[in-house]
């Protein structure tokens, strides 16, 4: 955007959707040239991000919201969980079980719907007592590995729907005893800073942020009135210990 003439007015919700319409509402009242929303709500925020949709030239960026008219630019969910599927069976794995975000959240509900899609893809086995769906927090993370635990019979993995979640996992493993990846082999999704500096590393899914940026930045600011537009770009698997020894 600087690069561009602009300057970056930055919000942050925390995830709450009264938040978020009075920061869209303060935003707009300030005459900005144009707004990139990441929705706290796939259904709650539909009134305030269209709202804003219809005063400014507005791009979603990572969440969505269905049926808004406005353009989104994110990363392939489904591909992403193609990936740690496909990985964790070149691993061995045979049964798998997923904790992530609510469906209230977008990429969190693409990410559990493709997981169940695609477990019966692969022929992976899940039992509904290994699907767990939260908040994007290490807390949930740690709450829901130690609900599974005392369950007794553990999946061979986890499929984590974001670092933040599996880093949670990964802390509630070492304090009950599971070793990860020889108990338990754990992944996560967004390949944040701390996914390469917890213990075990984690495996996890990187998304191209980089790009992302670039294209929200260039639809906003070639906005038209052609139809919106949904750009989908492709993930990269990052190998590490949490899955195993990492590819070379």
């Amino acid at each position: 955007l600087h690069a561009r003439g602009f300057q970056l007015l930055l919000c942050n919700a925390h995830q709450d959707v009264e938040r978020e319409r009075e920061a869209l509402q303060s935003l707009l009242g300030q005459q900005v040239d144009g707004l990139i929303v990441s929705p706290v709500d796939a259904t709650g925020s539909m009134e305030a991000v269209q709202a804003a949709a219809r005063a400014r030239p507005l791009v979603q960026v990572d969440q969505r919201i269905e049926g808004l008219d406005a353009d989104w630019v994110g990363v392939d969910d489904e591909r992403g969980i193609r990936q740690v599927l496909e990985h964790l069976v070149e691993q061995g794995v045979k049964s798998v079980g997923f904790i992530g975000a609510r469906e209230t959240d977008s990429s969190g509900a693409a990410r559990h719907q493709a997981f169940r899609r695609l477990c019966r893809h692969f022929d992976l086995s899940f039992s509904e007592n290994w699907i767990m769906l939260g908040e994007y927090s290490a807390s949930f993370g740690r709450s829901a590995m130690a609900s599974m635990a005392e369950q007794g019979t553990l999946p061979d993995a986890l499929v984590c729907g974001a670092d933040i979640i599996a880093i949670g996992v990964l802390q509630t493993c070492h304090r009950s005893g599971i070793a990860v990846p020889k108990d338990l082999q754990v992944t996560g999704f967004d390949d944040i800073e701390f996914a390469d500096l917890c213990t075990p590393r984690l495996t996890t899914v990187r998304q191209p942020l980089e790009a992302m940026a670039r294209q929200a930045v260039r639809l906003l600011l070639e906005d038209g009135d052609e139809a919106s537009v949904r750009l989908a770009l492709a993930p990269e698997m990052t190998l590490r210990e949490s899955t195993g020894k990492p590819a070379s």
